[in-house]
């Protein structure tokens, strides 16, 4: 499978904030629910938490850091209105992700995506968006398969089916989520009588 559109391409998405400058930098930190030890061999011991049936295999959440240089200040403002208020908003970077899911044999093709499909939330979305962050699966096999996804419940839980049924296998999805965030923290600076901000958001 082909996958032509490496880095970000549209503009952040914040819910309900029009950047004038996208930020400088946008960095990623995944938090996964797993503990890794080494032993006094040095062998590497993994524990992951065992995800509820019809989750994925791992289980992680998305922290996002924000920076800006120098900003407008109108975008001063849209920070400070994000880290004054206790809400959670819709976010999304345009960056595609994969959810795995390890389905036994004989088992329906279905599960819960951790969040939702960005085609049907944003609107109007960025234009060659349907193109370039098409809902994709692959089974076990390496094999395309077609997946429905049905309606999110409040926290971003999307079911989604196939037509089939498992041979012992994992189904690989891939898609562009929006993520329900909080501002968590920011940080300002005063560069040469200019104002930067750094502002990290997490996922509920």
């Amino acid at each position: 499978m082909s996958y032509p559109w490496p880095g970000i391409r549209e503009d952040l998405y914040v819910e309900g904030v029009a950047f004038v400058r996208t930020p400088l930098d946008v960095t990623p930190r995944w938090m996964v629910a797993r503990d890794s030890k080494r032993a006094r061999s040095g062998k590497l011991y993994r524990d992951s938490l065992q995800p509820e049936t019809g989750y994925p295999v791992t289980l992680a959440k998305l922290e996002l850091t924000l920076s800006w240089g120098a900003m407008a200040p109108d975008d001063i403002r849209s920070v400070n209105g994000l880290l004054s208020r206790d809400a959670i908003v819709d976010v999304c970077n345009w960056v595609e992700i994969a959810e795995s899911f390890y389905l036994a044999a004989g088992a329906s093709l279905a599960g819960t995506l951790l969040r939702r499909n960005a085609l049907s939330v944003i609107s109007p979305l960025p234009p060659l968006a349907a193109t370039r962050h098409a809902v994709a699966a692959t089974r076990g096999d390496g094999s395309a398969l077609t997946v429905v996804l049905g309606t999110p419940d409040a926290d971003g839980l999307t079911p989604w089916t196939a037509t089939g049924t498992s041979v012992g296998e994992y189904v690989t999805i891939h898609y562009t989520p929006v993520y329900l965030m909080a501002a968590e923290d920011g940080q300002t600076t005063f560069p040469r009588g200019q104002q930067g901000q750094t502002l990290v958001l997490v996922e509920a």
